[in-house]
């Protein structure tokens, strides 16, 4: 089958989830914020407001383009910013806000697209974990002028790498495919692909008891640049664009992403068959939950818990063969010096506790296990 082919039919059903069939595909989600700022003309001088409990590469995407990111605290229950901090923050500079669906959790979606329209500012929702949930029944991603995904490793459905833009807001479109023409986007090179390709053959047939090891393995190869990984090590040593940022969807990847796509409502069947019986387990204990109004519109991409001593608790759950995802070690994961990033702690209290707290339950066939876990480390769960 031809790329356009594979490309059609990959937006086709990715609309069928998300209700919006004006989609660019890149090899990496983050590429498609940039693509979205540059688009609506960010630039020196502008600032854009984002939480202060994201992944890098989010105010990497601003800095890229010179502007200032300016940081929201989050609210310590749903992790994402409250409408009204939103609000508070915005100057006359303000060119754009970033609202997120942190841990698939939506919060006040409809409130901040409303603040944006108050003041004239233009809106995306970051909906790297939130693909395929909803915010008071209506698809994440198509209550703000736009939205971006990620299809990397343990999101929603997985491409391995990737993600993609959606607009909402029509008139954007030409403004898009101009950033895209303009800035000479690539397709990932051949080395890139053959290593994606390994890749997503491996993980395939790893047996849940390895996959403690292989993660670190996997992390330990990115990092001396052997393997492609999902950031680059100068996405992670300063807010600096590299050659090669800029890249749309490989085959393979669009293929994958068919094919995940297809699987995807059973899959989410047994998320939520799973994520509800945590919640309830942790409810039972009389553990911190996140707030039941918030369940209808998860996407039950991972459960969050805040726990003592994080370290200790990664061990134990290494050691039963339970897997955890440790977003986010960082308010701006996975970095730890964020002064280049233009970050004072100081500022955000509720963002740093969360990055020293939590830890992620993704979901795992054997919920027998899960739940004897959590209740032989119940006094380590806040």
């Amino acid at each position: 089958m031809k790329r356009a082919q594979t490309e059609l039919i990959f937006k086709q059903k990715l609309a069928s989830f998300t209700g919006s069939s004006e989609i660019y595909l890149f090899w990496k989600g983050r590429v498609a914020l940039y693509v979205f700022l540059k688009a609506i003309g960010v630039g020196v001088g502008d600032e854009v407001i984002l939480p202060a409990y994201t992944c890098v590469v989010v105010p990497n995407a601003i800095l890229y383009l010179g502007a200032t990111p300016v940081y929201v605290d989050i609210n310590p229950e749903t992790y994402c910013c409250d409408a009204a901090d939103i609000e508070t923050a915005i100057t006359d500079r303000t060119k754009a806000i970033v609202c997120q669906n942190t841990y698939g959790l939506s919060w006040q979606v409809d409130a901040v697209a409303a603040i944006g329209k108050k003041y004239k500012i233009w809106t995306i929702e970051d909906c790297a974990h939130g693909f395929s949930g909803k915010f008071r029944n209506l698809p994440n991603g198509s209550l703000c002028d736009a939205s971006f995904y990620s299809s990397q490793w343990n999101k929603g459905f997985s491409t391995g790498f990737g993600g993609y833009l959606q607009i909402n807001t029509f008139n954007l479109t030409k403004n898009v495919n101009a950033v895209i023409r303009d800035e000479k986007f690539e397709y990932p090179s051949y080395l890139e692909v053959i290593s994606l390709s390994i890749q997503l053959k491996i993980r395939k047939i790893i047996p849940a008891k390895l996959i403690w090891k292989a993660r670190k393995l996997y992390r330990y190869l990115t990092h001396l640049n052997i393997l492609s990984g999902s950031s680059g090590r100068w996405e992670l040593e300063s807010p600096e664009i590299k050659d090669g940022y800029l890249k749309v969807m490989a085959p393979i990847q669009l293929s994958e992403g068919i094919n995940g796509l297809d699987r995807l409502r059973k899959i989410q069947e047994d998320r939520k068959r799973f994520f509800l019986r945590v919640h309830d387990e942790l409810s039972r204990l009389n553990k911190g939950t996140i707030p039941v109004g918030c369940l209808d519109d998860h996407s039950y991409l991972m459960y969050p818990i805040r726990v003592k001593n994080r370290a200790y608790f990664f061990r134990e759950a290494e050691r039963s063969e339970i897997f955890l995802i440790d977003w986010f070690v960082s308010p701006l994961h996975p970095v730890e010096d964020l002064d280049s990033w233009k970050f004072d702690k100081a500022k955000f209290p509720n963002s740093m506790k969360a990055s020293q707290e939590c830890c992620a339950i993704p979901y795992q066939k054997d919920y027998d296990k899960v739940v004897k876990f959590i209740n032989n480390l119940k006094e380590e769960i806040i």
